[in-house]
């Protein structure tokens, strides 16, 4: 057993905040990831790279993965299933334009949770050493009830950019600002994405004043905040670890940028400019 430290990421609007606790990760039972592994090959996924495929056509299909932790809790492991869309045809010009290396991903992907009526973060809690198979098949029949209506919907090419265009839960700026310019030109619209792209550009040169990025944060614990901004403030791996390691109970660090930072990330110009070269 190791003793490291796990993040917990909340969403708020445009804001990543950060909420880090000391945890004690352990491996996650063999037994219990088999069988999940087993159960999604049940309903047809295949496993490549990080997430399990299913073909609902030739471009697109649905995709689950899931994250797992313990939380400090021994013996138990908190699995979240986190239920995709994959367009092959988006992803191959995404990879493209970013200068990336092609490999299966989705596209766009949802925690379970809020798929559900309470709308809210969802766990399934396994237990090491007994028969999770009640907890096995609530999981998967939430995936079945749940992640079905989610790819129904989303195989929908109009449903993908809509997602996409009104900010879907979980979808931070980052991946938005070259998606949206993406949806736009497999629309045929490839001036509406330059658009897209000029006001990604404003809204990252905007520096947004702390308290206004403090007010995505749990009031009780604004005064237990560091704010670092990307791009502008500068520390080592071992800074950002030794911050960490050093952070108290009801404390947060929130990475603000490069959007509010009057900067714009090298990577995103580069982006603009693939994009502006496409016919």
């Amino acid at each position: 057993m190791q003793q490291k430290y796990g993040a917990v990421i909340r969403l708020e609007y445009r804001l990543t905040v950060i909420y880090l606790y000391t945890d004690i990760i352990n491996d996650m039972d063999t037994t219990i990831n088999t069988q999940i592994k087993a159960k999604f090959a049940s309903l047809g996924f295949k496993k490549k790279r990080y997430d399990f495929f299913r073909p609902i056509n030739d471009n697109v299909s649905a995709t689950i993965g899931y994250t797992s932790a313990t939380h400090g809790t021994k013996g138990h492991t908190l699995v979240n299933p986190v239920i995709g869309i994959a367009y092959e045809d988006v992803n191959l010009l995404y990879d493209q334009l970013c200068g990336y290396k092609h490999n299966a991903t989705p596209t766009l992907w949802m925690p379970i949770g809020y798929l559900m009526p309470e709308g809210d973060y969802k766990e399934w809690n396994f237990i090491d050493g007994v028969d999770n198979a009640d907890v096995l098949n609530d999981m998967l029949s939430a995936i079945k009830k749940y992640g079905g209506l989610y790819w129904d919907k989303m195989c929908e090419f109009g449903s993908l950019f809509d997602a996409v265009y009104d900010r879907t839960t979980g979808l931070m700026n980052d991946r938005r600002n070259r998606l949206l310019p993406i949806l736009y030109y497999m629309r045929g619209e490839k001036e509406k994405g330059q658009q897209a792209i000029d006001s990604a550009i404003k809204e990252m040169l905007r520096v947004k004043p702390n308290q206004e990025i403090l007010n995505g944060v749990p009031t009780d614990m604004q005064d237990n905040t560091q704010i670092i901004r990307v791009g502008v403030d500068t520390a080592s791996k071992e800074d950002v670890d030794q911050m960490f390691k050093n952070m108290k109970p009801e404390s947060a660090i929130v990475f603000a940028g490069p959007t509010y930072s009057g900067f714009v990330d090298p990577e995103y110009i580069k982006f603009a400019e693939q994009y502006k070269a496409l016919p």
